[in-house]
């Protein structure tokens, strides 16, 4: 049986730079996710939806760095899935910060893909062995990914996510986005839909 394809979440706000990651990755044999948002990227790694994530630093409401700060607070550092900076933030205070909060690296812009590439394989690898361990440790406790996002600040626009990337586009609302890692389902391309639902 062929191995499953790796599942990369990009959380990036740029919408251009996030369909071009996208697609190199999809291109290079993995599954491409996209949010646009922090509160949706981090409901995907709570729910343990992705394989390595990639994150931009300058996130509006929640930058990166806040939103890895969460991620480890809420799951330890062990049990979490290898996560990249992958930013224009260059300066090596800002690499240090990433680091010292538990990057697995920290990538500047503009982006060599054949070098992303072999530092997502490498991640994926090393990172095997710890996210065995994640999907072997208990489930967080009901409604910790409710408290991990009801910290944050509230958003006028509702997130709808889901848009696959290899298949229909599909638009729901994140609880129902949940509700489809739970059962299997979420292997979708993560993005913020400012729109109303709509199936196609």
């Amino acid at each position: 049986m062929p191995e499953a394809r790796k599942k990369i979440l990009c959380i990036e706000d740029d919408r251009e730079t996030a369909k071009l990651i996208a697609n190199e990755l999809s291109e290079r044999g993995f599954y491409a996710l996209i949010a646009y948002d922090a509160r949706v990227g981090l409901a995907a790694i709570l729910k343990r939806i992705p394989d390595l994530v990639l994150c931009d630093v300058g996130l509006p409401e929640m930058s990166g760095f806040e939103l890895l700060a969460t991620v480890s607070a809420a799951t330890g550092r062990s049990n979490r899935i290898p996560f990249i900076f992958l930013t224009g933030w260059t300066g090596r205070e800002h690499e240090l910060h990433g680091r010292s909060l538990g990057a697995d690296d920290y990538i500047n812009k503009p982006i060599d893909f054949d070098i992303l590439d072999e530092i997502i394989r490498a991640r994926l690898v090393r990172g095997v062995v710890r996210h065995e361990m994640a999907l072997k440790a208990p489930p967080l406790p009901r409604g910790a990914t409710r408290r991990a996002l009801s910290k944050l600040p509230k958003r006028g626009v509702e997130e709808q996510i889901v848009e696959l990337i290899d298949a229909p586009t599909v638009d729901l609302h994140l609880e129902q986005a949940h509700a489809m890692a739970d059962s299997g389902e979420g292997e979708a391309l993560l993005k913020v839909a400012p729109h109303p639902i709509t199936k196609s």
